[in-house]
């Protein structure tokens, strides 16, 4: 009998010690017993609200961008969209460890960042949750008013849930 310890991940950051005392005889006993142990803790977990897995390798949410326009006289406003999508057939609950839940940037040709949207921000440092209907979509926008260098330009749109970090870009050019 050996006392055996393990992590488990739940692919987010977050990880659970397990403990057990091992009385299985072989390694591939140990496994079944472990798997079946981790996957009666999820389920219980899921069952009673306490636990929000994501699926790991799954495209769950999904992002997109888009400008009011191409190109844009120099000092015009710009307004960025970013549209977060749920691409499954159950409710998502997107996690947030801040009230940041988006973020947005423009990058020159040279790619260097001359616009953070969430830069001298203070947001509220609280968890909070949003919860996306089977292929609903959630909409963020924010307005840019100050004024760019005529050039080509790339704006990126982030979602800052735990455990879904994904982005989108869209081009765009400002003119003289």
């Amino acid at each position: 009998m050996r006392r055996a310890s393990q992590f488990l991940d739940w692919g987010n950051g977050v990880r659970s010690p397990l403990v057990w005392i091992d009385r299985t005889p072989d390694a591939a006993s140990r496994r079944r017993h472990l798997c079946s142990m981790r996957l009666a803790l999820c389920a219980g977990l899921v069952a009673y609200g306490c636990a929000s897995l994501p699926l790991k390798g799954s495209p769950a949410v999904g992002v997109s961008i888009s400008t009011d326009h191409a190109s844009y006289v120099r000092g015009a406003p710009i307004t960025l969209s970013l549209s977060v999508v749920n691409q499954t057939d159950t409710t998502v609950v997107l996690q947030f460890s801040s009230a940041k839940k988006y973020d947005f940037t423009i990058r020159n040709s040279a790619d260097t960042v001359v616009w953070r949207w969430s830069t001298g921000i203070a947001f509220a440092q609280l968890q909070t949750a949003d919860t996306l209907a089977p292929h609903a979509t959630r909409p963020y926008q924010q307005v840019f008013s100050d004024s760019l260098v005529p050039g080509a330009y790339r704006a990126t749109g982030f979602l800052t849930a735990t455990g879904h970090a994904v982005s989108a870009q869209a081009n765009f050019s400002v003119t003289p």
